[in-house]
């Protein structure tokens, strides 16, 4: 592209620019919508861990 520097110069940022989540119409920075996503993978890795550990125990207690 051609004078690709000076054509493209003025686009905003990316940590600048607002994403729409695809629940609905709330627009958020980057930052915030990796956050959210961070938060939802931790909740899901300590559900599975329970999870896990309530199984082993469950499967433990069964054989004496």
């Amino acid at each position: 592209e051609p004078d690709f520097w000076d054509t493209y110069a003025y686009e905003r940022p990316m940590a600048d620019a607002k994403i729409k989540a695809p629940t609905g119409g709330v627009e958020k920075t980057v930052d915030e919508f990796g956050l959210g996503l961070l938060t939802a993978a931790g909740i899901g890795i300590g559900i599975h861990a329970a999870a896990s550990a309530f199984a082993g125990k469950k499967e433990d207690g069964g054989e004496a």
